[in-house]
């Protein structure tokens, strides 16, 4: 079989912990994203942008700066509870900025199982992202997931046996069965340690296969099923463990993006009973087109670059022109002739709904550590003191000079650029019913969705490893950070060279982009034809906690039967699923009723 036909697993030798920065703090925060971003050779790095936050998948130690600030505003969160229990204090709190939100740091850590297609296209990295957590979610087993022009990858958690935790959680011992169940559904496990391996099966039995005479290492199959019947819970990792797996033609073709949907009766029967994906999410549409390349390693120092002013200062990208608007003041579109609604309109045979009746609460254990509720006014980081917050906190009573202090660093912050600032809470729904684990997990914020800013840059999701970098992100803007005589550091850069085309002619464009649309439209019943540009739909997971299983495959699955390739890309509180332009309104329809 051809290389273009397998798929190859790999654990990174890495920990990492998961940062939520709320969007409208990353200005406080951008130093310390931007050491993230120029960390020398990462083994693995992931900077994810939306409209609701900025989340950094990043190893463990090198995100001291977070974890110091967010126990010692743990510290004062704890205070002002204890203050607002009490009826009768004798001190008068200041209201809370309502703009304000926390940031958080998972105290568990991560394990990142590497994906490589051993393809050139992202044609068939839907089928991928379903065909890989299906079995993970049949089981219980709470994963996130992250595409790249690169490779995709799936993380876990990874908690130390001491660390107490709701037992929905993937404890240190549920590593072994997420291998365990890749090799149930085909993949082989690869161990490239001979003496590491000989020691981690001295209990199992024999290896099932012995490698090829091909094989000019040492290279061992081990039968991760017989893990439990064994009595092992635990796998060392450090020894560099790879799954591989071919796949047939008929696989790869009957997954691949241009597939039409299944018949009813032949659409194959899922186990729904372990999965507890939430339904009813809020899903939108993204603005800007999306594309995703590659980054050349051999011009990483001058990328680089372009990537901290693309976190620090878009504005500079963009040029003065393109500042944030609200809602309000954007003018009215000429209004469409009304069509049919977009599922009513499609044939039966081409909607695959997933219905989903079960298991719809989480466990909602909360394993962050959060911040103070006070967006703070300097660096958090640029005063230490062992019994003071290191962030700018308001004093809990009311002083003369707070006006002031807030007039002076109002003036020191206008002299340098700025991103403007997002109610990330407009697109949050509000329960009827909160827990208090809840209601202190989600700040409210009295600003609506009509007067929010809209950001300059609305998504990015920047990939690190030391075999590439990815780069996703709006097309006009990487067309302006990577000018025509700068396309040799991207890899797969056709989407831009067509941007450059439009700009040059666009009232041709113009008329062929309306005649395409009008195509679509008449074309009930058929799925329309791939744009190559992309859009993001960001879903909101904010009232969901990251122990929910099942998520990322009841997503994937609904696009993937229903004809519709994506890219995944998981945060912290969101999931942001990357389509085909010409598909993406019917797979927010999709998203939405799933």
């Amino acid at each position: 079989m051809s290389d273009a036909e397998s798929v190859t697993i790999s654990l990174l030798p890495v920990s990492l912990s998961l940062v939520h920065l709320p969007r409208s703090r990353l200005e406080d925060f951008t130093q310390h994203v931007l050491r993230q971003i120029l960390q020398p050779n990462p083994v693995f790095l992931n900077v994810t942008c939306n409209e609701i936050e900025v989340s950094l998948f990043a190893e463990h130690d090198t995100l001291q700066e977070f974890h110091k600030a967010a126990r010692k505003d743990a510290r004062r969160m704890r205070r002002q509870e204890i203050r607002s229990d009490s009826r009768h204090s004798p001190r008068r709190t200041r209201r809370a900025n309502p703009d304000w939100e926390p940031v958080e740091v998972t105290s568990e850590r991560w394990r990142v199982l590497q994906i490589d297609s051993h393809s050139e296209s992202i044609d068939n990295s839907g089928a991928r992202v379903h065909e890989l957590s299906a079995p993970l979610a049949a089981a219980g087993i709470s994963i996130l997931y992250q595409s790249s022009y690169m490779s995709d990858f799936i993380f876990a958690i990874n908690i130390n046996a001491r660390t107490h935790i709701d037992t929905s959680s993937v404890k240190e011992g549920r590593l072994a069965e997420v291998m365990s169940l890749l090799g149930s559904a085909g993949f082989d496990l690869y161990l490239s340690d001979p003496t590491n391996l000989t020691a981690q099966i001295s209990t199992f039995a024999s290896p099932m296969v012995s490698p090829t005479s091909e094989d000019d290492q040492s290279i061992s199959i081990i039968d991760l099923n017989t893990f439990h019947a064994a009595g092992r819970t635990s796998l060392d990792t450090d020894g560099g463990i790879v799954f591989t797996r071919s796949r047939s033609n008929t696989t790869l073709r009957k997954r691949s993006r241009p597939m039409r949907p299944p018949a009813p009766g032949t659409r194959p029967a899922l186990n729904r009973a372990m999965s507890h994906s939430p339904s009813a999410c809020d899903v939108r549409v993204l603005a800007p087109d999306i594309t995703c390349v590659g980054l050349s390693d051999d011009s990483a120092e001058t990328w680089g670059l372009k990537i901290v002013k693309l976190v620090a200062f878009p504005e500079l990208i963009l040029g003065p022109s393109a500042t944030p608007v609200r809602a309000s003041d954007k003018p009215a579109r000429a209004p469409r002739p009304r069509t049919p609604d977009m599922l009513s309109a499609l044939p039966e045979e081409h909607i695959h709904v997933l219905s989903f009746n079960e298991g719809d609460v989480g466990s909602g254990s909360d394993t962050t550590t959060r911040v103070a509720p006070e967006s703070p006014k300097k660096d958090p980081m640029a005063e230490e003191d062992p019994e003071t917050p290191s962030f700018g906190y308001d004093h809990d009573t009311d002083t003369d000079n707070s006006s002031s202090e807030d007039e002076g660093d109002a003036n020191a912050r206008s002299r340098r650029p700025r991103l403007e600032k997002l109610d990330t809470l407009r697109t949050a729904k509000p329960s009827e019913k909160k827990s208090p684990l809840s209601s202190r997990s989600h700040s409210t914020s009295s600003t609506s969705s009509e007067s929010a800013p809209t950001p300059l840059v609305p998504f990015f999701s920047f990939t690190r490893t030391p075999e590439g970098s990815s780069l996703a992100a709006p097309v006009s803007l990487l067309a302006t950070l990577f000018p025509a005589s700068e396309r040799h550091m991207v890899m797969c850069s056709q989407e831009l060279d067509v941007l450059d085309s439009r700009n040059a002619s666009p009232e041709r464009w113009a008329q062929e982009e309306e005649k395409s649309l009008e195509e679509d439209e008449d074309a009930i019943g058929a799925l329309p034809e791939p744009h190559g540009m992309l859009k993001c739909l960001q879903i909101d997971l904010r009232k969901f906690g990251l122990e929910k299983h099942g998520l990322v495959n009841r997503f994937s699955c609904t696009l993937e039967e229903n004809g519709i390739n994506h890219m995944y890309s998981s945060t912290y509180k969101t999931a942001n699923l990357l389509i085909d332009k010409a598909h993406a309104n019917r797979a927010q329809a999709l998203l939405r009723s799933c």
